[in-house]
């Protein structure tokens, strides 16, 4: 590498360091938030995958009304 190239790297390195130092930051507050409120993370990833499993349900439920199925009750 020349000394250009090496230079231009490190400024990548930096940056990315500045990057992840960030996204981390964000993520701890995040956290905190969480446990403020009472919600570990893995709780709030069991209320997300129930929220997707209760949006697929709702579609499966729409397509077969479209398609004249009527609904799960009917």
């Amino acid at each position: 590498m020349d000394n250009r190239s090496t230079a231009i790297s490190a400024v990548e390195v930096a940056d990315d360091r500045a990057e992840i130092t960030a996204a981390v930051k964000a993520a701890k507050a995040f956290r905190d938030k969480l446990e403020a409120a009472g919600i570990s993370y893995h709780k709030l990833l069991t209320l997300e995958e129930a929220r997707r499993d209760m949006n697929d349900l709702a579609h499966h439920i729409l397509l077969g009304w479209e398609n004249g199925e009527g609904f799960p009750h009917e």
